[in-house]
């Protein structure tokens, strides 16, 4: 209990000091609870002791860089202190947490000045452990099961009208057998093989096997399926979220520009504040990050050489809240903060400009020259990163703040190769593609219009999204081609509204944030080269993080859904046929002319063989000229309709005279009543074929 009783004796006399006692005693809970729990399942403290250990604490967010350290420290202590006891490692784990905690920023210090002076209130950082935490929340999220596909709740709704047809139809035949002396029995017998007759019963099985070919199809094409209903939502889909770096464009960043106050402390600060290497010609990091590192060796500045003169001791990591990456280095008796970001972020949190070694105030006439920089350079479709850095003694909360500006660089991301013709091809296909990006407006607008798809709607960025009002935004949404500056819980925001709209929505991903927009979307597409998070909540993955491979995956699901339609209507068309004979058949003298168990072999060998022809159906590039439809609306057009009732008239004149010429009329009937649907399956084939579903 020794920093927990320290602490609270400082502030017990503060009125505030309640906040930071119910802080400390709720983290310092939360993590005894599940040490107590890592206690009872390692009765030794072995290495499998420490992995778990270190798993919990990265779930409670606290940074993987933080946490190796911290385990090591442990590990020397437990060593040199022989210590055995899992509980007295416990209490000395918690307090060496609270310490850590204070150490890194997560309890959170301000001073409030009053008449009787300073007074320094303390507030917990800690909100959770475990499941309780950011992290822990979407790792619950996408265990659950999503939402019924547009295939789903058209065959549910497909199968509901075919049964209560089914019923009714029973019931009529029934009670009008009876009416004409039939026995029972038999009457039965006839409304039941009428039953057999209205449901496609090979229709499960038909569907599976379309949908598993269409899957293996599009592992063909650099798409891994991992929900085999999406196969056919592709084909419905009439919306595309774009991610833009590595999907539209190459994510090989190229330094083009840069405006300097201070090129060499700039050159500096990109190669230190790096977490990128360079071996062999090639980058191993983020692409950001080895961009500005090869334009400062290429200028002589080689991050190996300038770590061993400015170590570093810590690091606030990028994220896409912050939008701007910190390290802290070693520099004599002080410390060196070195930062850049986003450059609106980075300006925001300067004072002062480095104007060759002369630090200046950074005013209003700076400010404007930097502002028309900036917009320069997103005009030609540059990403801009701000770099700025400061001397200091000591390292606090507000380690960030109070900076000196050196200067701007301009990275390019060229678009990959025919990524406009693939946009274009959506664009026919009637299929809306919108990019959201962390990018600046300027710099998103200006590829989007590059590639064709900013034309004559609206850009936004993710500051004036969060003004605006849930009914705001559901009047604009569809005016909106391009997000900038966008955080990943927002895009569950843009996929929501969507589909309030009404669109068919498939979201592209890539971090552990967008897992659950990925999630939330009817169609979610995480990147090969994305976190194991965004692929676990996706429906597809895309292995070579190409909008082509989008494009290509929605041609082969719309011929899997027009294979489907084709086979539901097929079905359909011979079953109504059947129906139509057993339905007429008894009002002008006939028997019904097929039994029960000739109907289910007819469903089930001749029917459903004859339609899996469909499931082998090439992908027809004239599918993507063709607007989105809704899901499985079984229209049969007119040249079905005559080719159903030209082949029912057929079954019933041929059955009429068969059964008058025939001594024994039933089994006549079931005689040649398969050969007539042998011929139907012709004539529905070719009414298909004429008909162009």
């Amino acid at each position: 209990m020794g920093l927990f009783n320290k602490i609270k004796n400082v502030f017990s006399k503060d009125k505030e000091a309640a906040k930071y006692e119910e802080g400390l005693t709720k983290t310092r809970k939360e993590f005894s609870t599940e040490l107590a729990k890592l206690s009872k399942k390692y009765k030794n403290i072995d290495d499998d002791y420490f992995e778990e250990l270190e798993n919990i604490l990265i779930m409670a967010d606290i940074g993987v860089n933080t946490v190796v350290k911290f385990v090591d420290k442990l590990k020397k202590r437990v060593k040199e202190e022989n210590i055995k006891d899992s509980e007295t490692l416990k209490e000395i784990i918690i307090d060496e947490l609270l310490i850590m905690y204070v150490n890194n920023g997560v309890l959170k210090s301000k001073i409030n000045y009053s008449e009787e002076g300073p007074t320094v209130i303390l507030f917990i950082g800690v909100n959770g452990v475990g499941k309780t935490t950011s992290i822990g929340k979407i790792a619950e999220v996408i265990q659950e099961e999503k939402g019924e596909t547009p295939l789903q709740k058209k065959m549910d709704k497909l199968g509901k009208t075919l049964s209560v047809i089914a019923i009714i139809v029973c019931v009529f035949i029934f009670i009008f057998e009876l009416f004409r002396g039939i026995p029972i029995v038999e009457t039965f017998l006839t409304a039941v093989s009428l039953a057999v007759a209205a449901i496609p019963e090979g229709l499960p099985a038909v569907l599976t096997l379309t949908l598993a070919l269409g899957m293996q199809q599009l592992t063909k094409s650099n798409a891994i399926v991992r929900r085999l209903l999406s196969v056919e939502t592709l084909g419905s889909c009439t919306v595309i979220c774009s991610d833009k770096t590595g999907t539209l464009t190459e994510n090989k960043m190229t330094v083009r520009d840069a405006f300097f106050y201070n090129e060499n402390k700039s050159l500096e600060i990109n190669a230190l504040c790096n977490n990128s290497t360079i071996r062999d010609g090639k980058t191993i990091g983020d692409p950001t990050d080895g961009a500005v590192l090869k334009y400062s060796q290429d200028n002589n500045y080689f991050k190996e050489d300038l770590q061993e003169k400015f170590p570093r001791v810590d690091e606030i990591p990028l994220d896409s809240s912050r939008k701007m990456m910190t390290t802290i280095h070693e520099n004599g008796e002080k410390y060196l903060v070195l930062t850049k970001g986003a450059p609106e972020i980075i300006i925001g949190k300067c004072k002062h400009i480095d104007n060759n070694g002369s630090v200046e105030i950074l005013d209003d006439s700076v400010k404007e020259t930097l502002t028309e920089k900036i917009n320069e350079m997103s005009d030609n479709a540059l990403r801009v990163l701000g770099i700025a850095y400061k001397n200091t003694e000591n390292i606090g909360d507000n380690v960030e703040n109070d900076l000196i500006f050196t200067g701007l660089v301009g990275i390019i991301d060229p678009p990959k190769e025919n990524v406009d013709k693939s946009i274009a091809a959506c664009k026919k296909a009637g299929i809306k593609v919108r990019m959201i990006t962390g990018d600046h407006l300027k710099t998103a607008a200006s590829i989007a219009r590059e590639i064709g798809i900013l034309t004559d709607g609206k850009v936004i960025d993710g500051e004036t999204l969060d003004k605006l009002s849930d009914e705001e935004y559901f009047e604009m949404v569809d005016d909106i081609q391009v997000y900038a500056r966008v955080k990943p819980e927002q895009k569950m925001r843009i996929v929501e509204t969507l589909k309030q709209k009404g669109e068919i929505v498939s979201m592209t991903g890539d971090g552990v944030n967008d897992a659950l927009a990925l999630k939330k979307a009817d169609v979610g597409f995480a990147m090969g080269s994305g976190t194991e998070v965004a692929k676990e909540a996706s429906d597809i993955v895309i292995l070579d993080d190409n909008f082509y491979s989008i494009t290509n995956a929605i041609l082969y699901g719309r011929t899997i859904f027009k294979s489907i339609r084709k086979f539901i209507i097929c079905q359909l068309t011979i079953n109504l046929c059947s129906l139509l004979v057993s339905i007429i058949g008894p009002f002008i003298g006939i028997p019904v002319p097929i039994t029960v168990i000739q109907m289910l072999w007819i469903n089930m060998i001749m029917d459903s063989l004859a339609s899996l022809a469909f499931a082998y159906e090439n992908p027809n590039l004239e599918y993507m000229k063709e607007k989105p439809v809704l899901p499985l609306v079984v229209s049969m057009g007119l040249p079905m309709t005559l080719s159903m009732l030209v082949n029912a008239l057929y079954n019933i004149v041929d059955s009429y005279f068969v059964a008058k010429i025939s001594e024994d009329a039933m089994t006549a009937l079931s005689l040649v009543y398969p050969i007539q649907n042998i011929i139907n399956s012709v004539g529905v084939g070719f009414g298909i074929g004429i008909n162009a579903v």
